[in-house]
């Protein structure tokens, strides 16, 4: 009688211990989170770190400055890398793959800017960067900020004084220290502190080459300080966000949330509060000295929060507008029986190329930005808006330069 005991037991021994083993070697859930929790940068350098995956056996780190070509930097267990291959002033941006052995996750992107590092992100690794913007019992403004508006205390560093990103110039700082303007144009200065009625005036930016500085006023601009509701072709559902004021928070997280640019994923003019995934990547090229945008997705939708009827499709040139393609949205009754240049359609029309180095969505896709600066212009040669008035619309060309350069009709008339 003992034997068949001590068969029986070897049997559930050995099968609890097979259960044991393929448990172990648990399939990772393809929701599960893998996540970058530090980009802390050094010259020439970038320590990346990231959360770890249950289940999983493996990592593997990938870095790219295109968002094209993804260069792999590690494959192992660790979830931290010191990366000694990046350049100084070039934009990097890593994602890290977790596997089991049957199923892999991704991360989203992480960025990083060597030598620098961020204070807007990866707090859990930096959180002395918090002081960069709050403190605790001397605030000047709403929500522990340092200064009295969010724009304010963006221009504690973004004045071109502790980040590469001068907004107020227009310009951002490239290997070698070369000056070159930025794609999204300059704001101007600030007026002093007391001055809350007026917050854009005159700017100062520098040319391609970086060498020599240009004064120049802008002569449209996102007109910081004005309320939310002027925005033209405009269908605000929020109350309280088209009465606000126009601020760098409104269109920037400063606590990141993996857009590009920062760009907010939730604005409070969104119906229903819609999220909004804006994938880039900020290209540099050294050859040119230029910072070029590359955009995925997304930004047409972003815009359209504020700007809603001016989301047109293809076809859009031809008809009285009657719709927006703004999902949630109605067209304003301002915009009815308009015919406005349609969105998301590619760049070829007619088949012909482009002449202008334009800015595109995945590669030839016309989108807002193709036309237009975010934050400024300093072009001069006006157009005639829709309202009847004389302004630059931060057009990124004078007059009807753009439109030539697409529909060339001095050529193909």
């Amino acid at each position: 009688m003992d034997r068949p005991i001590k068969y029986l037991t070897i049997a559930i021994t050995t099968l609890v211990c097979l259960f044991i083993s393929s448990t172990a070697w648990a399939t990772i859930d393809p929701q599960a989170t893998i996540r970058f929790t530090g980009m802390l940068g050094g010259n020439n350098q970038e320590t990346v770190s990231w959360t770890s995956v249950p289940g999983a056996t493996g990592y593997t780190l990938f870095r790219t400055t295109d968002g094209a070509t993804w260069i792999t930097l590690y494959t192992g267990t660790n979830t931290q890398f010191v990366d000694n291959g990046v350049q100084n002033y070039l934009n990097y941006y890593y994602k890290v793959t977790a596997t089991d052995g049957t199923t892999t996750i991704e991360s989203p992107i992480g960025k990083a800017f060597p030598p620098n590092t961020s204070p807007h992100d990866y707090y859990d690794q930096n959180l002395g960067a918090c002081a960069s913007c709050h403190v605790t019992h001397a605030a000047a403004g709403p929500k522990l900020l340092v200064q009295r508006t969010g724009t304010r205390t963006c221009l504690v560093c973004h004045d071109g004084t502790q980040s590469k990103y001068n907004v107020l110039n227009g310009t951002v700082t490239l290997p070698g220290a070369v000056l070159a303007p930025t794609s999204s144009g300059p704001f101007g200065l600030l007026p002093p502190a007391d001055n809350t009625t007026n917050e854009v005036y005159a700017a100062v930016y520098y040319n391609y080459n970086g060498n020599s500085a240009v004064s120049a006023v802008p002569t449209s601009v996102h007109n910081v300080g004005t309320p939310h509701g002027e925005a033209p072709g405009e269908m605000i559902y929020d109350t309280f966000f088209f009465a606000r004021q126009l601020d760098c928070t409104s269109c920037h997280n400063p606590h990141d949330n993996g857009n590009y640019r920062l760009l907010k994923s939730i604005v409070g003019s969104s119906s229903g509060e819609q999220l909004n995934t804006i994938i880039g990547y900020a290209v540099t090229d050294t050859g040119t000295n230029q910072e070029i945008p590359k955009y995925v997705s997304g930004t047409v939708y972003f815009c359209g929060t504020c700007h809603s009827d001016f989301n047109q499709k293809a076809g859009s040139g031809h008809r009285l507008a009657k719709f927006t393609e703004q999902t949630g949205y109605e067209l304003n009754a301002n915009s009815v029986d308009f015919v406005m240049h349609a969105v998301y359609v590619p760049n070829s029309y007619n088949g012909l190329t482009p002449r202008g180095n334009y800015p595109y969505e995945n590669g030839n896709l016309i989108v807002c930005l193709t036309c237009h600066r975010a934050h400024g212009t300093t072009v001069v040669e006006q157009n005639i808006t829709r309202s009847g008035r004389l302004s630059t619309v931060l057009k990124r060309a004078p007059g009807m330069v753009i439109c030539e350069d697409c529909h060339q009709k001095t050529d193909n008339p």
